[in-house]
Formats: C-alpha cells, sequence, structure tokens
C-alpha cells in the first residue's frame, strides 16, 4: 500500500474504533490508531490532528493531545485543548502560555479549560489570577461539577484572599434569568474599581 493508502485505512480504523468506543481502552486503541495516521505525511495529515485532538481528549491522553495540537496552534479551539492537555500533565507554566493566547473559549470545553487554567494558575503562585478564574467558573455555571470544585477551592482559600477579593456566600444562588451580558457587564462593574 502506499503512504496515502496506508494513512487512509489508519484513519477509518481510529474513526471505527472511536464511533463503537465505550471504554477508556476503546478511546486508547482509536487515539494509537488516529496517532499512526498522524505520522504519516500524506494529505490526511491535518485532519488526523483535528480529529485525534478530539478522540484524545476523550481518551484523556494528554501526551497525545499536545503532539496532535502541535501543528494547529494558529487555532484558539486547538490551542484550548492544548493548554488543557499541558495543565493535566503538570506543565503548568506552558498551559497557561497557551491559556494566555487564547481570547475566547469553545463552548464545549470552556468550563474544563477554565479549571485547567486555574489549576495552573494556583500552580504558578498566581493566587489573584487563579481566585478570578475559579470565581468566573462558579458565575458561568454554580451547578456543574466545575463550579462546585471552583466554590471549594475558594472557600478553602480564604485565609489567603487578596484584598478586595469577594465571593458569593455559599447559601447564595446565581441568578439564572439574568442575561450573559448582564452577567459579564456586572462582573466588568465589580472589577473596575481594583
Amino acid at each position: 500500500l502506499s503512504k496515502a493508502d496506508r494513512q487512509k485505512v489508519f484513519f477509518l480504523l481510529s474513526l471505527s474504533l472511536m464511533r463503537q468506543a465505550k471504554t477508556p481502552e476503546g478511546y486508547a486503541a482509536s487515539v494509537n490508531w488516529m496517532s499512526r495516521a498522524h505520522g504519516i505525511d500524506a494529505p490526511l495529515q491535518h485532519a488526523a490532528a483535528i480529529y485525534g485532538t478530539k478522540i484524545g481528549y476523550q481518551a484523556h491522553a494528554w501526551d497525545e493531545v499536545v503532539a496532535f495540537t502541535e501543528q494547529l496552534l494558529a487555532d484558539e479551539t486547538y490551542r484550548t485543548y492544548r493548554g488543557i492537555a499541558l495543565a493535566n500533565l503538570g506543565r503548568y507554566e506552558a498551559a497557561e502560555l497557551e491559556f494566555e493566547s487564547v481570547e475566547k473559549y469553545p463552548r464545549e470545553i470552556r468550563l474544563d479549560a477554565l479549571e485547567a487554567r486555574a489549576r495552573a494558575q494556583a500552580e504558578t503562585a498566581q493566587l489573584k489570577s487563579s481566585l478570578e478564574t475559579y470565581r468566573r467558573i462558579y458565575e458561568l455555571d454554580p451547578n456543574s461539577a466545575q463550579g462546585q470544585l471552583a466554590q471549594e477551592a475558594i472557600l478553602a482559600q480564604k485565609e489567603r484572599w487578596p484584598s478586595g477579593f469577594t465571593f458569593p456566600r455559599a447559601s447564595q444562588k446565581t441568578d439564572v434569568s439574568k442575561s450573559a451580558r448582564e452577567v459579564a457587564l456586572a462582573h466588568f462593574n465589580a472589577h473596575r474599581s481594583e
């Protein structure tokens, strides 16, 4: 088989396994085949990087996500995936650099990206930034698992809060009837005096 044909076989095998993947092992096998397709310099290499990133994310195959995203750095979506992967690998400074270069996180992974960024900030001694990122997670979705984790992380650091940092009491609920614009404006006004 030619390089291009081998790449097609690996690519299609990976997609087939991904559709059937119900277990971590299934996703890992799909990532493995997509990695092999990506490693061949042929027409599907870019597509393999895109699919491989998303499959690797589902499989928590962080090293592979970093490898797949190497050629996709011009796209903020894939920089976000890369930042999440780097944070999960404990490469916090590199993760924070990726997150700093992204203006807007993709909606489907926004909370994961913010949670990974908050961890990276905390691990690189950026307490105020970390607390603000955790507060943003909580404000976006206080009832999600990430929102609850954010609340716990903020309250655990209460003695170390910088002056002027505030956080709603645990008993308060965010008003979900407010529009995203109203929430953003309130957040902006709250920090304007800082």
